[in-house]
C-alpha cells in the first residue's frame, strides 16, 4: 500500500484451524478506508472463515485483527463497528420492512427521531419507500436482499461485510443487485469486504481482488492485474469464462530466434520471456485473444471445429488444434463470423497475450 494509506482493517499473520484441520494459513490483508475488497476462491478455500474471523464470529488460532489503530482480535462483533449482510437475508418474518430496518437501532436504544431519520435515509437510497409496511414474505428475493442491506446501512458502521449475498438470487437479479451494491458502496463511502465464489461478481465489484487457495492468498491486486498477469496457472484458470486454454509446449531457440512450439504449431515469444532458457512450458491463451488469423494476429495453427456457442454478440468456437495431438481449444469470434462443425479455421494470437507457466510448479514464468 502507498505510504500514508489509512487502513480501516488489517489482518496480520492470521491462522485458523478447526481441530487438526488448518483452514487459514499466514493470511495478511490490508483494507484501506473506503476500499472494496473481494475474497474469491473455490468452495472450501477459507474465504467465509476469513470474513467471519474479521467479523468476530470466529476466533483466530493465531494472528490478529486490527480496525484502524485498535487490536480487536478479542472483541465481540458488537464492539467492532461492523455490519454484516448474510446469504440468507436473516429478516424477521413477523416484522415489517420498516421494523426490520429499525430493529438493530432499537436494541442499541437509539432515540426514536434518529431511528426514523436513518430508516428514511436507507429506504431512499435502496428504493424501499413503497415497501416499508410490507412483511418479508410479500417481497421478492431482490427486495429482501435490499432490506438486508438497509439494516446494515442504518448502523452507519465503519465497515460492511457481505457473505455471498447474491447466491439465492436468479441470474437477472444477481446482475441487478450487484450493481446496487457497488453504487451503494460508492455513495456511502464505507469500507467493504465481500465474499463470493462467482468470478463475475469478483471482477466487477472489487477495487482489490484477493484470490484464496487452500487457506492462503494465491494473488491479490486490481482485478485486471490478476486477469492479465496471473502469478500462477491456478489464478489464470480460475478467472475467465470460458477459462484459459493451457497447452503443453516447448520454448526453443533457433537461428531464426526464440519461439514456442505446440506440436507442429509455432508461436512468437513475447518480449518479457526472451531471457528464459530453452525449456518445457505450459502456454496460456485466453479464448478472447484467439481469433481468426490476421496481420495483427499471425497464424500459429488450425482449429478443427467440433462445437460452437452462438451468444448473439459473440461466438465461442470449440475445437481441436491440428498437429498438436488434437489438443482441445476454445476461441472467440465475432457474431458475424459464421462457423459450422467440421470447419477448419486458421487461428492467430498477438504475441503479447501469451502467458507461460512452469509445468511442474504452475507458477508464471515472468513473475
Amino acid at each position: 500500500m502507498p505510504s500514508g494509506t489509512v487502513h480501516c482493517c488489517e489482518v496480520r499473520n492470521l491462522e485458523k484451524a478447526f481441530d487438526q484441520t488448518v483452514v487459514l494459513s499466514n493470511v495478511n490483508l490490508a483494507m484501506p478506508s473506503g476500499s472494496f475488497t473481494v475474497l474469491v476462491g473455490a468452495s472450501g478455500c477459507g474465504k467465509s472463515t476469513l470474513l467471519r474471523t474479521v467479523a468476530g464470529l470466529e476466533s483466530p488460532t493465531s494472528g490478529s485483527i486490527w480496525m484502524g489503530d485498535r487490536d480487536v482480535t478479542a472483541l465481540p462483533p458488537k464492539d467492532r463497528d461492523i455490519a454484516m449482510v448474510f446469504q440468507s437475508y436473516a429478516l424477521y418474518p413477523h416484522l415489517s420492512v420498516r421494523e426490520n430496518l429499525a430493529f438493530g437501532l432499537k436494541l442499541r436504544r437509539t432515540p426514536e427521531t434518529e431511528i426514523a431519520g436513518r430508516v428514511a435515509e436507507a429506504s431512499a437510497i435502496l428504493g424501499l419507500d413503497a415497501l416499508l409496511d410490507r412483511l418479508p414474505k410479500q417481497l421478492s428475493g431482490g427486495q429482501r436482499q435490499r432490506v438486508a442491506m438497509g439494516r446494515a446501512i442504518v448502523r452507519r458502521p465503519r465497515m460492511f461485510l457481505f457473505d455471498e449475498p447474491l447466491s439465492n438470487l436468479d441470474a437477472a437479479l444477481r446482475a441487478e443487485v450487484r450493481v446496487d451494491i457497488r453504487k451503494l458502496h460508492d455513495r456511502m463511502g464505507g469500507t467493504t469486504l465481500y465474499v463470493t465464489h462467482d468470478q463475475v461478481e469478483a471482477m466487477t465489484l472489487a477495487d482489490t481482488l484477493c484470490l484464496l487457495r487452500a487457506g492462503q492468498i494465491e494473488q491479490m491486486g486490481p482485478p485486471l492485474e490478476l486477469f492479465d498477469r496471473p502469478v500462477s496457472r491456478y489464478v489464470a484458470e480460475f478467472l475467465g469464462s470460458p477459462k484459459i486454454n493451457c497447452l503443453d509446449g516447448q520454448l526453443v531457440y533457433t537461428n531464426a530466434g526464440p519461439h514456442i512450439t505446440i506440436g507442429s504449431s509455432t508461436l512468437s515469444v513475447p518480449e518479457r520471456y526472451r531471457a528464459l532458457s530453452p525449456q518445457s512450458v505450459v502456454v496460456g491463451l485466453r479464448p478472447h485473444h484467439l481469433t481468426p488469423a490476421s496481420a495483427e494476429a499471425p497464424q500459429f495453427g488450425t482449429l478443427l471445429v467440433t462445437f460452437y456457442e452462438a451468444l448473439g454478440f459473440e461466438t465461442y468456437v470449440h475445437g481441436t488444434l491440428q498437429g498438436a495431438g488434437d489438443k482441445a481449444l476454445v476461441i472467440r469470434v465475432d457474431s458475424n463470423h459464421r462457423v459450422a462443425r467440421g470447419d477448419a479455421i486458421a487461428i492467430g494470437v498477438r504475441p503479447e497475450h501469451t502467458v507461460l507457466f512452469d509445468p511442474k510448479s504452475g507458477r508464471a514464468l515472468d513473475t
